[in-house]
């Protein structure tokens, strides 16, 4: 009898146990809220376009800035309609390669931050991945005019978004002082980076430069026709 009594007080201490003993299960992330978050462009170029769309969506849809830009620091709010939390983001950077996230739930954050470290890129049954061209597009071909007294040995001429300079494009050629050398490109991207050598070693560059809007790019000073 005293057994049986014993064994029915440990049940019910068992049964009397706090249910906080037990782990707590985290809440879900919501799935439907206010989508709207504030984009941080911590790059070091402008940002032109912002894209968002929902991530069940194939297409972009339009441009969120219209003609607005972020510049490098700045911040510009995104206003998206209550709803479904699950977005996916596209910004176009001047000169630098787009950047992307993909199911981005929201609804569970204010801001959004953009270094522009990050390529985009096609993913499959997804929306596609053009990353470029980035920025202007049309005739990029220039003229290099040297006002110097020196002679200039050497000069690059490369697309902004490349981390290399490639082959100097004036192979056994020099540009003699007050004469000017013709770099034709193909149609296309705008922005290039352009780095003179002078005879002396010194070098000189332009960078991001839309060379589809002017004619001559004059060394040593920074006077574009």
């Amino acid at each position: 009898m005293l057994r049986r009594l014993a064994l029915g007080l440990g049940l019910l201490a068992l049964a009397a146990a706090p249910l906080a003993a037990q782990p707590a299960t985290p809440p879900a992330a919501p799935s439907t809220g206010d989508p709207s978050f504030n984009l941080i462009n911590r790059s070091r170029v402008v940002i032109n376009e912002v894209y968002a769309s929902l991530a069940t969506e194939r297409e972009w849809g339009t441009d969120r800035l219209g003609s607005s830009t972020v510049p490098a620091g700045g911040r510009f709010p995104i206003r998206l309609p209550q709803g479904a939390c699950n977005y996916d983001i596209r910004v176009v950077y001047q000169g630098l390669p787009a950047e992307e996230r993909r199911g981005v739930n929201l609804c569970t954050l204010d801001e959004l931050v953009f270094t522009g470290q990050a390529a985009a890129a096609a993913t499959p049954g997804g929306k596609p991945g053009t990353a470029a061209p980035v920025g202007p597009v049309g005739n990029p071909s220039f003229n290099v005019v040297n006002r110097t007294q020196q002679i200039i040995r050497e000069l690059y001429v490369s697309p902004a978004t490349r981390n290399d300079w490639g082959p100097d494009i004036l192979g056994r050629e020099v540009l003699q002082a007050g004469t000017h050398f013709e770099v034709r490109l193909p149609e296309g991207p705008c922005l290039y980076d352009v780095r003179i050598v002078y005879q002396n070693g010194r070098n000189e560059d332009r960078r991001g430069v839309n060379t589809c809007d002017i004619a001559n790019i004059v060394f040593p000073d920074a006077v574009r026709q």
